[in-house]
């Protein structure tokens, strides 16, 4: 429950009074300060930490640099499924992402954009997206550079455009396909 750790030669010192719900640390490379649940915050060069009315928001913020390259990564969550955060490389934007579940989900990167409504179950992992989480999203937009996907209804209307194919199939009643690199059309 409590502790205290002083190391003078690395200039670091921490307070621990009734673990978690209280802790100071101060030091050369590091700040920080916790009462739990109410608020926390750690600083450091590369690092910042923060949250307010534990589980409600958080805010997180890492950044490094090796050689010429920077990177930072911001991200803000709410009630720990909800999120909103930003990537960048040399002050650049290169991803962004939005989350507010259950009701939407928005990924942009300069290669591709996804937009999802209603999403049941998240499913961030790669084979989670492709497998799983048509079964519990009702509407989904994919773009990348070569490719359109539209799922509407668990699958009831799809639309694809990739590489001059285009489908458009409405449950099992409808398909209409035109694909020009091999000039074929018919529907279904």
């Amino acid at each position: 429950f409590f502790q205290f750790i002083e190391a003078p030669k690395i200039n670091y010192y921490q307070t621990d009074a009734l673990w978690p719900f209280y802790r100071k640390i101060k030091g050369k490379n590091i700040k920080g300060f916790r009462i739990w649940p109410i608020y926390g915050k750690t600083v450091k060069p590369d690092y910042y930490h923060s949250f307010f009315l534990w589980p409600f928001y958080f805010y997180t913020k890492d950044f490094f640099k090796k050689g010429n390259t920077s990177y930072s990564e911001e991200e803000r969550r709410i009630l720990l499924i909800s999120k909103f955060a930003k990537v960048y490389t040399n002050s650049t934007l290169i991803s962004k992402t939005f989350t507010l579940w259950p009701l939407l989900s928005f990924v942009k990167t300069p290669d591709k954009k996804n937009f999802s409504f209603f999403e049941i179950i998240p499913a961030p992992e790669r084979g989670m997206q492709e497998n799983y989480a048509p079964i519990f999203r009702i509407f989904n937009y994919y773009k990348n550079q070569s490719c359109t996907l539209v799922n509407f209804l668990w699958g009831l209307y799809i639309y694809e455009n990739c590489n001059q194919r285009k489908v458009n199939e409405l449950g099992f009643l409808f398909r209409k396909i035109n694909d020009l690199q091999t000039d074929t059309h018919y529907m279904e």
